[in-house]
């Protein structure tokens, strides 16, 4: 369960989830924003102040995280293939910007804000891509038998509840909490990531709230498991 918070609160980093049970909520670390009350997984997005109309673009935020982010091969291309996509559609947007413009006292024409926000958007996000690969550290997925990798699935023993759930630790551009796909540096993602099948792992969430849980199976990724979840949109 995605918790909201109302406008203009945001959170870097942060996606409160339950992991399956009323008595243990933890905290998912997977790169995203509250905008307008809604969890926002784009990480390079705008924040709207209901105040008034006023979007700020996070480059430098882009640039601290982009620094920090691993990358697959699989992730490069697929951004890659985005950059090309959203090029493309640059000559669309300035024309609707200007069929827009030509309606009337811009003040009052809400279609033409519409149109410079669309290709504003357009612009921060292929600014952003271009940061990821800049900056992102390229790593070779770990195919190492019983040791727990990147887009593995995790079978995993939560002692408190006795109950099991499967996760899968992906690269931060492709990370969603409400389909239990964490970053590696989420403190759930952080404890079982290297560990073996047996291990019983301490997931320390913060000072107050820690958890024991064990890993039952891993199931390695294949060829196209990466593929099969999709970078992360706005």
């Amino acid at each position: 369960m995605i918790f909201t918070q109302p406008a203009p609160t945001y959170i870097l980093g942060l996606g409160l989830g339950s992991t399956g049970s009323a008595n243990r909520n933890c905290i998912l670390i997977c790169g995203s924003f509250f905008v307008n009350g809604q969890l926002d997984l784009g990480l390079n997005s705008y924040i709207h102040i209901k105040k008034g109309t006023f979007y700020f673009y996070f480059s430098f935020l882009c640039d601290i995280i982009s620094r920090m982010s691993e990358l697959t091969k699989q992730d490069i291309l697929d951004m890659e293939k985005e950059i090309q996509e959203r090029i493309a559609l640059r000559k669309e947007l300035s024309d609707e910007v200007i069929e827009a413009r030509s309606h009337g006292d811009l003040s009052e024409n809400a279609e033409y804000h519409e149109a410079r926000r669309s290709k504003g958007k357009n612009e921060s996000r292929i600014r952003y891509l271009k940061k990821l690969i800049r900056f992102g550290k390229v790593i070779e997925e770990d195919k190492t038998p019983g040791v727990v990798s990147y887009f593995d699935k995790v079978t995993l023993l939560f002692e408190d509840d006795d109950e099991e759930e499967v996760f899968v630790i992906s690269t931060e551009v492709r990370i969603d909490a409400t389909k239990r796909i964490i970053s590696k540096v989420s403190p759930l993602g952080a404890a079982i990531f290297g560990k073996k099948i047996g291990d019983r792992v301490l997931v320390n969430v913060s000072d107050d709230v820690k958890y024991y849980v064990v890993i039952k199976d891993i199931q390695k990724a294949n060829g196209n498991q990466t593929v099969d979840i999709p970078i992360n949109k706005y």
